[in-house]
C-alpha cells in the first residue's frame, strides 16, 4: 500500500493545546480531539484515540518534553516534522533548527492553497505571521513574524504593574475611551494588537513590494476576519492541512 493511502493521526502539539485529528488517506476525516497540553500523558492520548484506526502519527509540535509522551503512547511509525521533511515548499531562512514546527506546517497548508504571495496569520497564544511567495513557479518560505497574541496584551499589564488587574475579554464591542479601568484596558488590548496586526502586514508588503493574500487560522481567526480582513481566506485546520501534506510524501 502506498503511503498516502494509509490512516494517519495528525497531532498539532502547541503550548496551551495538543490538537489530534485523523486523516483518511489524502483527506482530513474531520474527528478532531482536543487536549490541554499542561494535561497531556500517555492515558489522555489513548483515550481521545480509542476507536482510531491509523497506521502513522505525524507532528508538529513546540513542546520538546511531550515527545516522550507521544513515543510512549503509540507503537507505529511516528515522525516530527521539521524542515527537511518532504515538503511541496523550499526556505530562504536563516536558522532552519529553530524554525517552529507549527509555522513550518501552516506555511506547507498556505503554499498548498496556492494563492501567492500570502501570509498565513496563526491568531492564538502568540500570533505567527508566515510569508509563502513563488520563484519561478514554486513555493519559497521566507521567514516571518512572532508576536504577542490578544490574552498576551490582555494579561501583561495585570503581570507587570501593582495595581493594574487582571481582565477578561468581553468580547469587540469595547469603546475606545474607558470610562473605567477594566474597559480602559480591554480597549488598550484590543485595539492595540488589532493595530499591531495591521502595521505588520502593512509593513511586510511594503518590504516585498506587492500585496498579499491573508490567510487566518487559530483562535483569534474570526475576530481578524471580522475587524481587519472580510477578503481574507480563513482555514481553521490550516495547520492539519500542512501536516497532512508532509505525510503523503514521506
Amino acid at each position: 500500500m502506498k503511503s498516502q493511502l494509509k490512516a494517519t493521526l495528525l497531532i498539532d502539539n502547541s503550548n496551551s493545546r495538543t490538537k489530534l485529528m485523523l486523516a483518511n488517506g489524502t483527506e482530513l476525516s474531520g474527528c478532531k480531539q482536543v487536549i490541554p497540553t499542561a494535561d497531556l500523558s500517555v492515558e489522555r492520548l489513548k483515550e481521545a484515540c480509542s476507536g482510531w484506526v491509523f497506521h502513522r502519527v505525524v507532528v508538529a509540535s513546540v513542546v520538546p518534553a511531550c515527545r516522550e509522551v507521544f513515543n510512549a503512547a503509540f507503537a507505529c511509525d511516528i515522525h516530527y516534522i521539521y524542515a527537511q521533511s518532504p515538503m511541496l515548499l523550499s526556505f530562504d531562512y536563516d536558522g532552519l533548527d529553530t524554525l517552529g514546527a507549527d509555522r513550518i506546517a501552516n506555511a506547507v497548508g498556505a503554499a498548498s492553497l496556492g494563492l501567492y504571495p500570502c501570509i498565513a496569520i496563526d491568531a492564538g497564544t502568540a500570533v505567527t505571521f508566515d510569508l509563502v511567495l513563488s520563484r519561478d513557479g514554486s513555493p519559497v518560505y521566507l521567514g516571518g513574524v512572532i508576536s504577542p497574541g490578544l490574552k498576551s496584551f490582555m494579561n501583561y499589564m495585570a503581570t507587570c504593574t501593582a495595581q493594574l488587574p487582571h481582565i477578561e475579554f468581553p468580547g469587540e464591542d469595547i469603546p475606545i475611551v474607558g470610562k473605567n479601568t477594566k474597559t480602559a484596558m480591554s480597549s488598550g488590548a484590543l485595539y492595540g494588537f488589532l493595530g499591531m496586526v495591521r502595521e505588520i502586514v502593512t509593513r511586510i508588503q511594503n518590504e516585498i513590494g506587492e500585496s498579499v493574500h491573508i490567510i487566518l487560522t487559530g483562535g483569534d481567526a474570526d475576530l481578524l476576519y471580522r475587524e481587519l480582513y472580510p477578503d481574507a481566506s480563513k482555514v481553521n485546520e490550516l495547520t492539519f492541512m500542512g501536516l497532512l501534506h508532509v505525510a503523503n510524501r514521506l
